[in-house]
């Protein structure tokens, strides 16, 4: 989008020609500017006023207690506490209003009604809560109160175009009155250009900003015919303006942007219907998104709002250095009109496992609650799990081949010979069992819960990475690796003298020894020769460039430098 008269070519027409005597150009786009701000400026004020009026008449709507003359005996639908329909009679009426203004009976508010706009039987709740309105009242009550979100949110983009409209002023007035004293060079012109030309689209973006998750509904017979099998909840409609159908929306989208006073964007309404087809299809999705489209504080938070159903526990998990962030953005999306609780949760090797800790996982879920948690918490319920099986089942036994003593005894010697050992089956206390049998009952009822939870794993990237996502618990006892010391001194030796050409040092303290000098000084010999055949690469470490050289000249020297320390 692009305002009129703002295009590149006649800005830069209008700034090389301002200061000219009879040229008015700047003069023009600033007036033109300060129209536009005039009609956002009235936009807003009749907003405001319309605003006003459907915010009284949807809860006049919704708390009018009204009993016509001569009505007081008519039978009137009431819902009672088995769902049944009964008679009331004036003075039940005058009961009920004058429990209402006495503070017994609840008097709805807008906040009241936002909630029932989002439920898919929110005409029937209202109607429960005032049971002295029909289903026509109820949804004439949640139209309004729908109108109110839809023109609430239309007063908060109008505001945010005002204050883009008035930096545009401001700009093209502070170049009026510049260009009246000075003459700008060809270099300060186009840096005026490209700042004026940016404020300009934005502002003319701003205008032109629509809600993408709003569609024109097909009509038969007057009435609504969209499916609510794609969107899983009961959708809203409102009659268009022009008068040619109904758009209807999914009104979980709607309270956000008039929660958060904001218009959710083509890319993010569309990222959100694929991870919600994703989720419905029981299938995974991974999406990447650079930074400040909106990904911890929309799309997540969003889809924890619809995802979160009191059947399904969703499990945000992000790195640890994010948690303090991500808490605040959560609590701060979630805490307002949806009144969703957000909680953490801690595990190590050390936390003591007690039904409690699965309680408040159970309560987390039933009150659409989201669970926020590192990636090293929840791998370690796995690992202690892991831990208590193997600690109670014991260590495997080694399972020989053949019950021949003799070969049974063979088999003993090498294993020693090797460094093996043989594995022992650990041994645990009675009352120690029975805390371990305990806590791995209740860890496999929570992770049976995360089986069947969501999860929103931000910096995907990071919490899987290959190198650096791995969480390793030492299990049994702690024994001496096979071969230790020697699988880790003979390497050392090779590299030894391998580096010792280019830094006269060695590990080993019986390197000056004559026959290990003189091998020393060979393998020095060989390297300057590599060095200078291109063979081998000095700078700025060493490196084999040719596999040839080393089998031929190299590995000769260390093979007598290898066994040179197998002496």
């Amino acid at each position: 989008a692009q305002l009129v008269g703002f295009s590149e070519t006649e800005l830069r027409q209008c700034l090389a020609a301002a200061g000219q005597p009879g040229h008015a150009g700047l003069e023009q786009l600033h007036a033109q500017a300060v129209r536009l701000l005039q009609s956002l400026s009235h936009a807003q004020q009749d907003d405001a006023k319309s605003l006003a009026l459907l915010a009284e008449r949807a809860v006049s709507i919704a708390n009018s207690v009204v009993l016509q003359r001569g009505a007081q005996d008519a039978a009137l639908p009431c819902c009672h506490g088995g769902g049944g329909v009964g008679v009331i009679a004036s003075e039940q009426w005058g009961g009920f209003d004058l429990a209402r203004r006495s503070g017994l009976e609840a008097r709805l508010g807008l906040v009241h009604l936002v909630d029932l706009v989002r439920m898919d039987n929110g005409e029937t709740e209202l109607c429960v809560l005032n049971p002295f309105i029909d289903e026509a009242q109820a949804a004439e009550a949640l139209q309004c109160a729908t109108l109110v979100l839809l023109v609430a949110n239309r007063v908060g983009q109008v505001v945010r175009c005002l204050e883009e409209a008035r930096a545009l002023c401001a700009l093209l007035s502070k170049q009026i009155h510049l260009s009246s004293r000075v003459q700008h060079s060809q270099s300060q012109r186009r840096a005026i250009e490209r700042e004026a030309l940016s404020k300009a689209d934005v502002l003319a973006d701003s205008l032109t900003a629509r809600r993408h998750y709003m569609e024109l509904a097909p009509v038969s017979g007057g009435a609504c015919t969209l499916s609510c099998e794609r969107l899983h909840t009961r959708p809203r409609s409102v009659a268009g303006a022009d008068g040619g159908g109904e758009y209807v929306f999914d009104p979980r989208f709607l309270i956000f942007e008039f929660t958060h006073n904001m218009l959710l964007r083509e890319a993010q309404v569309v990222l959100l219907r694929r991870f919600l087809k994703a989720f419905y299809s029981g299938s995974s999705l991974c999406h990447q998104l650079i930074m400040g489209q909106g990904k911890t504080t929309v799309i997540a938070p969003l889809l924890s709002l619809i995802i979160a159903d009191g059947a399904h526990l969703v499990v945000n998990v992000v790195p640890i250095h994010l948690l303090p962030s991500a808490r605040g953005v959560l609590r701060d999306k979630l805490g307002t009109v949806e009144r969703r609780p957000v909680y953490g949760m801690r595990f190590d090797r050390y936390t003591r496992v007690t039904h409690s800790l699965l309680a408040r996982l159970g309560h987390t879920r039933r009150v659409r609650g989201v669970l926020l948690i590192d990636p090293t918490s929840l791998k370690s319920i796995m690992l202690k799990f892991i831990e208590g099986i193997a600690t109670l089942e014991g260590e495997v036994p080694v399972v020989h081949a053949n019950s021949s003593d003799l070969r049974e005894e063979i088999v003993h010697r090498l294993q020693r010979l090797l460094g093996f050992r043989r594995k022992r089956r650990v041994s645990v206390g009675r009352t120690q069992e029975r805390e371990l049998r305990a806590e791995s009952s209740v860890l496999a009822q929570m992770l049976s819960l995360f089986r069947g939870s969501v999860g929103l794993l931000d910096e995907v990237d990071v919490l899987l990475h290959p190198l650096r996502s791995e969480l390793n618990w030492p299990h049994g006892d702690r024994n001496t690796i096979n071969f230790a010391p020697l699988r880790w001194q003979l390497p050392f030796h090779l590299l030894d003298g391998v580096l010792y050409p280019a830094t006269r040092k060695c590990t080993a303290a019986w390197h000056e020894s004559p026959e290990a000098l003189l091998l020393l000084g060979r393998l020095t010999s060989a390297m300057e020769l590599g060095v200078r055949e291109f063979a081998v690469q000095s700078t700025p470490h060493t490196v084999l460039l040719q596999r040839g050289f080393y089998c031929e000249t190299l590995q000769p020297l260390l093979t007598r430098w290898a066994l040179l320390w197998l002496r």
